[in-house]
């Protein structure tokens, strides 16, 4: 197997303290718990094509550390597999980069926006994240927008 995931989530590999029995490393390809309860549950539709863009446990896990394509080879351990996937939870604040105050968050972070946050910020925010405010989210249609515009032209 190649790298650990864990190396990319930028913490140590372990056990899970919530399946104490599992000990060994999955591949990601191999990662197959349902995630549509808990892709509902962080405000992504499962099975939307362009919302969530993720099919099974271990593409989630990868998205979530800014690997937006999965390599059949790349394992992780049961620590990650948990906190990673179904039992990952969202933060309570806006996550987007630029943001300044304490505000909720009024939508979720999809793959799309993800994605972007990485190319344009350097900072990833893991699909699902307990996402952006009405004013950042504004502020994120305007570039966005903005760039497809110029693109078109």
């Amino acid at each position: 197997m190649a790298a650990p995931i864990g190396f990319f989530a930028s913490t140590k590999c372990g056990i899970s303290s919530l399946h104490p029995s599992h000990t060994t490393l999955s591949r990601l390809k191999d990662c197959q718990r349902n995630i549509q309860a808990h892709l509902l549950k962080v405000g992504l539709n499962a099975g939307v094509i362009g919302v969530a863009d993720v099919t099974y446990e271990g593409e989630l896990i990868s998205k979530r550390v800014g690997l937006f394509t999965v390599e059949s080879d790349f394992s992780v351990c049961p620590y990650h597999r948990d906190f990673l996937g179904i039992n990952w939870r969202q933060k309570a604040l806006c996550q987007y980069p630029i943001h300044e105050g304490k505000a909720k968050p009024y939508r979720n972070f999809t793959k799309a926006m993800s994605r972007r946050m990485l190319a344009d910020f350097g900072v990833l925010v893991p699909i699902g994240s307990g996402g952006i405010c009405r004013k950042c989210n504004g502020e994120y249609l305007k570039a966005y927008t903005s760039c497809t515009e110029k693109k078109v032209t």
